[in-house]
Order: C-alpha cells, then structure tokens, then sequence
C-alpha cells in the first residue's frame, strides 16, 4: 500500500461526513502522511483555530466551506470534529439539489409535494 493508499484509509476511518462541523487546528505540511494537496499559506492559516462545515470528501482531504468561497482542502489529521451533520429534509434536500429557486418557492414546492405524499 502506498502512503496515499494509506492516507485515504485512514481519512475514510476518521469518521469525518459531508456536513459535520469541524475546526482547524493546525497548519499541514505539503504532502504530510501521504495527504494529495498543499497547503495554502493565506487562507487555510486565517482558518485555523476556526470552525466549518464540510462540504465535500474526495483524495484531495476534506473539503470546507469557507466564507471566501474558495476550494481549500484539508487533511482529516487537522480537524477536529465539533458536531455531527444535522439531518436532512429529504424533500428540501430534493428541492435544493434541483435548484427550485427561491425560498418562497421551495416552501409551496414542498407544501405541494408533502400533499401528494
């Protein structure tokens, strides 16, 4: 097994989910225990010591979502879990990821679809 193979074991262990919240607590090294990325020195060091959630895990590390928008991938080894993803609205989750507009109209959407349920 190669260390990334290693790395993306360990990480897939962490017990970390799309959605937890997380805080940073320390910077990585470029490649630190077989993680793919680098670390970008303005905005992943102004993140540490602040919490996230996460948005999205892939071989890259996790994923936040970050105020700025941008793509910053973690290794897990950096993050400490605060609180586990809340639970999802299957209907809301439905309007969302279909992109039904706006807040008035993902509640009537959702009126509608729990009448016909």
């Amino acid at each position: 097994m190669t260390e990334k193979e290693a790395y993306l074991v360990l990480q897939a262990a962490s017990g970390l989910k799309v959605g937890d919240t997380v805080k940073v607590l320390r910077r990585a090294k470029r490649y630190e225990m077989g993680w793919n990325n680098g670390w970008d020195e303005k905005e992943m060091n102004d993140m540490i010591g602040n919490e996230y959630e996460i948005e999205n895990i892939n071989l890259y590390g996790i994923q936040l979502i970050s105020k700025t928008k941008e793509c910053r991938r973690f290794p897990f080894f950096v993050l400490e879990k605060i609180s586990d993803a809340k639970p999802v609205d299957p209907i809301i989750d439905f309007i969302e990821k279909n992109n039904f507009g706006c807040s008035e109209q993902k509640q009537l959407t959702k009126e509608l679809v729990q009448m016909i349920l």
